[in-house]
């Protein structure tokens, strides 16, 4: 509403203005000015406020503030007319951290997905948040969508709408518009400098080489393979997808999603809303004496406080303890990948052994058959020797075997 009155020229759907002229009318009866129209528009949404301290729309409830942050539309890095960028998300969750009066946020997402640039950074801010995060879909959470979303505490979809979850996976779509240029009667040279040979390969006028393909697809796949690590993270053990492979980029209902814990419940806005608050609960109480594992497992991050700690911890050894969490994590993700490697190794080992026996399989046959052959020689044939004949070096007199005789005879001699 802000943003249309301080515009001399509208362009609205019929609908709308039909809502809006009451109001702008009676303001312009009563000579108020556009912001006291802007808070008295605050008062209008039931339960819904903007919160001044943060420049946030937040929602309000007996228990404390939750901020409701939209993410709508196609995803990019900077954002547009209509929608909040990565960047822009991120600093929102920023701000929330730092509010002492706001309890956490819930996103509200109905997105395709969008542009990948950007997206870990933002899916980073909500792992790595100190105030929880929900994110209740509206509609749609695909691609980006749910790359960010599998990194909140808790994913509710709406009960009153249909929703499209998962489609996890990268893809870029090459053009080429060289027969329609034919048919035009158009013709497209790109003139390149003679250091600039790999400059815009990849273009809709020229044929795609080959190489140039390969190179994308390699960093689709690199990046495909972080988008899978970070949904198996953010997610862990409630996935349970059964033989189901849901990183190939298909997508599911939210029945579909609940049963393979895509997502966590089916409910409502207010069900989010309520899903932070316990959430926030939960961490406040948690903030217990000094004498419990939690002070237990501070030293074993190697934080210490001192002895004027009290029951509850300080916003900056909650920070510290949570950079510890953070590293401790980061430590628990590397074991796993080791662990991951050793199989890999294993599996290398247990192959290159299989081989070993096969090799020796080989050669135990083959001295066995020697064994046989020398066994079938004929004591009876003729001496020959080895050897050098002119000098009588390495001479030595062996017997004939029967084949060798049988093979002579057969050639005549």
């Amino acid at each position: 509403m802000h943003e249309i009155l301080s515009t001399r020229l509208w362009a609205l759907e019929s609908k709308y203005f039909d809502a809006m002229a009451p109001l702008v009318l009676k303001r312009i009866a009563n000579g108020g000015n556009i912001e006291a129209l802007k808070a008295e528009h605050k008062e209008l949404q039931a339960g819904l406020a903007y919160d001044d301290a943060t420049g946030l729309i937040v929602f309000e409830t007996e228990q404390g503030k939750v901020c409701i942050i939209q993410v709508t539309g196609a995803m990019s890095k900077n954002g547009g007319m209509c929608s909040y960028g990565t960047k822009s998300l991120s600093s929102a969750i920023a701000k929330v951290n730092s509010a002492d009066h706001i309890k956490g946020i819930v996103l509200v997402g109905d997105t395709p997905g969008g542009a990948v640039d950007g997206l870990p950074e933002f899916a980073e801010a909500i792992r790595t948040s100190t105030k929880p995060i929900v994110t209740f879909i509206d509609g749609m959470l695909c691609s980006a969508g749910y790359w960010f979303g599998s990194q909140s505490r808790y994913i509710i979809a709406n009960k009153l709408n249909y929703a499209t979850i998962g489609s996890i996976g990268t893809l870029c779509m090459l053009v080429d518009q060289t027969e329609w240029l034919k048919k035009e009667g158009l013709k497209v040279t790109i003139l390149r400098a003679d250091q600039s040979k790999d400059k815009a390969v990849l273009n809709p006028y020229e044929e795609a080489p080959t190489e140039a393909v390969e190179a994308l697809k390699a960093e689709l796949n690199l990046i495909t393979e972080d988008f899978i690590s970070a949904v198996k993270a953010g997610r862990g053990i409630k996935l349970r997808t059964g033989k189901e492979d849901i990183f190939t980029g298909k997508t599911y209902s939210k029945d579909e999603a609940l049963k393979m814990g895509m997502i966590d419940s089916i409910g409502s806005l207010n069900d989010a809303v309520t899903k932070v608050l316990q959430l926030a609960k939960q961490k406040s109480t948690s903030t217990i004496p000094a004498t419990t594992s939690k002070q237990s497992n501070m030293k074993i991050f190697g934080i210490s406080f001192g002895k004027e700690a009290g029951a509850e911890l300080t916003d900056e050894q909650t920070s510290a303890l949570q950079a510890a969490e953070a590293k401790a994590n980061a430590a628990e993700a590397k074991v796993a990948q080791q662990a991951t490697e050793l199989e890999s190794l294993k599996s290398a080992k247990a192959a290159l052994e299989q081989k070993d026996q096969e090799q020796a399989k080989t050669i135990s046959e083959q001295a066995d058959q020697i064994k046989r052959l020398e066994a079938a020689g004929d004591s009876t044939t003729a001496a020959i020797k080895e050897g050098d004949n002119n000098t009588g070096a390495g001479q030595q007199t062996r017997k004939k075997y029967s084949w060798e005789v049988k093979a002579e005879k057969k050639a005549g001699k």
